[in-house]
């Protein structure tokens, strides 16, 4: 499968970022694969479970990018409390808590 150059600058940006911790893992999981999706796609990562202010951008394919207006050249590796500041005021960060806590692994 081939990745767009800024799919793949994007990756390489986000491999050095300052808060890198398993982030290098989950760019080559989702890296080769997002991109090449005609639908937004971003990847949020939950650093503290019981913090949703810590949902924490990863990963979005170009279009999910356009429709967020995030850039992965500044946005990668911020969380969702620095880039949609106002999005806390609101009943969603609750809602996405709870649909994570009620996400069960298979067995």
């Amino acid at each position: 499968m081939k990745i767009s150059r800024s799919a793949s600058r994007a990756g390489k940006q986000a491999l050095s970022s300052q808060h890198s911790g398993g982030l290098r893992e989950d760019i080559g999981s989702y890296g080769g694969i997002v991109p090449q999706f005609h639908v937004g796609i971003a990847i949020w990562r939950l650093e503290n479970l019981k913090d949703p202010q810590t949902f924490r951008l990863i990963f979005a394919n170009s279009v999910a990018e356009k429709y967020l207006s995030v850039s992965s050249e500044t946005d990668y590796g911020k969380t969702m409390a620095d880039i949609f500041p106002r999005f806390f005021d609101t009943q969603l960060p609750k809602s996405f808590k709870k649909s994570f806590f009620q996400v069960r692994p298979r067995t």
